[in-house]
């Protein structure tokens, strides 16, 4: 396969009329970011309250990622840092085995690695362009299961709620599929396609968790409860390779990333300085 440069993420830089981030154009961004699915802003330098106001131009509602791999942000419920660990993270859209996964995947660099951890972007339209047809052919015709019971602890925490009546609002509200509040608890039992149209493009898009959780106990199975073969996976790893960018974070960088459509992940971490915060909304 021919080497390609991948074009993401796209740079948004400060001019003299629009030096910051509060001073640009939501509809122009969106109507980048809609065209391209990433967009990297660099040299704007906001703070955290700069970054919480800007996401909010864009998204409806936010998330909090459930697990216990992420610290808070001061008192934010919905900011919170990357996965705090070091190892290399493949690629991957998050929650996207999920209904609630997000549309839009925020990073705000606060402080640069000064070695490693890198984070790396993949457009699933042009991966799934670069499918081998029989690949392609084998992952349309099946769909991923993800099934899961949801106890007040995790729940509270990812809709940013605190009775089972609000839960069941807050589902009902954002049209989550396959979601249902049991008691106290929230039980999902969601299919969905590892290959489909992102939020905004009728391509074919490959962005899902496949490759992150190949390997992986606990991972999420195909409906049929068979997990990618050996052979596959090695193939999508392959592909992905020359269609795979790095972005190398400055303090105050912000990435836009259609989680739908742009799969991300990093590089291991090399140092302790690292710290890149999160905000997932739609």
């Amino acid at each position: 396969m021919a080497n390609v440069t991948p074009p993401l993420p796209v740079p948004i830089e400060p001019s003299s009329s629009q030096n910051q981030l509060s001073l640009l154009s939501p509809h122009d961004i969106g109507i980048r970011f809609r065209h391209h699915g990433a967009l990297l802003f660099r040299g704007f330098s906001p703070t955290i309250g700069e970054f919480k106001f800007w996401t909010a131009q864009f998204c409806k509602y936010f998330i909090a990622y459930p697990g216990n791999k992420r610290d808070r942000v001061g008192d934010e419920t919905d900011i919170q840092t990357v996965d705090v660990r070091k190892p290399g993270i493949s690629l991957h859209s998050e929650l996207s085995y999920s209904p609630v996964r997000p549309n839009i995947a925020w990073f705000f660099c606060v402080t640069p690695p000064s070695r490693g951890g890198a984070t790396i972007l993949c457009d699933g339209i042009a991966l799934a362009e670069a499918l081998p047809s029989a690949l392609k052919a084998w992952l349309e015709n099946r769909k991923l299961r993800f099934q899961a019971v949801l106890e007040p602890g995790t729940w509270r925490k990812m809709l940013g709620c605190d009775t089972a009546g609000e839960a069941r609002d807050i589902i009902r509200q954002r049209s989550y599929a396959d979601m249902a509040v049991a008691g106290e608890s929230i039980h999902i039992d969601h299919l969905t396609a590892p290959m489909r149209p992102p939020k905004y493009d009728k391509r074919v898009a490959f962005c899902n968790n496949l490759i992150l959780h190949h390997g992986i106990a606990g991972g999420v199975p195909f409906a049929d409860g068979s997990t990618l073969p050996e052979a596959l996976y090695a193939q999508l790893v392959e592909v992905s390779k020359p269609l795979t960018a790095e972005v190398h974070w400055e303090a105050g960088d912000i990435l836009m990333i259609d989680n739908t459509r742009v799969m991300h992940g990093r590089r291991p971490v090399l140092d302790d300085k690292r710290l890149i915060v999160t905000r997932f909304g739609s």
